[in-house]
């Protein structure tokens, strides 16, 4: 699973710190952006999982950044920890108003900052963690194993197939869009992940079977809902 970290701030040398940070650790994505605009534009394409916003960026504040993905639908879901130079109480109280998951004040450590990444990564992205199984009536999804099964029996899904799986899984009765789906799991160019995308899901489906494939919708111009409910006979 592609961890992507996506940095708003209009500090170049920031933006390079936090990437450099990371460097070294497999399984993250890092890109930064220099402006709300610019950001709101690129996330409402391919969503991260975690957004670092900085409070004083050149075109709007971060809050009204954090705003205007808490109102979409197709963002609302999205970690964002705010980091600014500005430490009093005030600011950090309309931050959390707004949306915020966490609150970092400018100089900050790398590793505080990488240790409240993962903390709110761990809330905010359950499939973190690898210990959680997922059990529905007939199907298990066991991600310590990448094994699913349906109605006791291995349905063979490839690791991709799993990770898609597990990610519409633990989003179980919520949408997903098709952009989070293929940033998160397909590491290919666009056009190369939604074909790729589409003969997974249509593989999903064919390996859950008749029954338990209904549990697996497409929602046309939202994305897609796994059913956490029985799916009757």
């Amino acid at each position: 699973m592609i961890i992507h970290l996506l940095t708003v701030d209009d500090d170049e040398a920031v933006r390079d710190l936090i990437k450099e940070s990371f460097a070294g650790e497999t399984g993250y994505r890092i890109s930064g952006i220099d402006s709300g605009r610019k950001a709101l534009a690129s996330i409402g394409k391919a969503p991260p999982d975690l957004v670092l916003l900085d409070w004083k960026l050149p075109d709007m504040t971060g809050q009204d950044v954090c705003r205007a993905l808490r109102a979409d639908a197709h963002t609302a879901g999205i970690a964002i920890i705010m980091l600014t130079s500005i430490d009093n109480l005030s600011t950090k109280v309309e931050s959390l108003d707004a949306g915020m998951d966490d609150y970092l004040t400018k100089p900050f450590e790398i590793l505080e900052l990488k240790a409240r990444i993962k903390a709110v990564l761990r809330r905010k992205v359950p499939w973190l963690v690898p210990s959680r199984i997922l059990e529905f009536k007939g199907v298990v999804i066991d991600p310590a194993s990448y094994k699913v099964h349906v109605h006791g029996k291995d349905a063979g899904l490839t690791k991709v197939e799993f990770e898609i799986l597990h990610l519409l899984a633990v989003n179980a009765d919520r949408s997903v869009s098709r952009a989070y789906l293929e940033s998160r799991v397909l590491d290919l160019d666009l056009a190369r992940a939604s074909r790729s995308l589409d003969v997974h899901l249509s593989h999903i489906r064919e390996k859950l079977g008749q029954k338990e494939s209904r549990r697996l919708e497409t929602m046309r111009g939202v994305g897609y809902i796994f059913s956490g409910d029985n799916t009757g006979a």
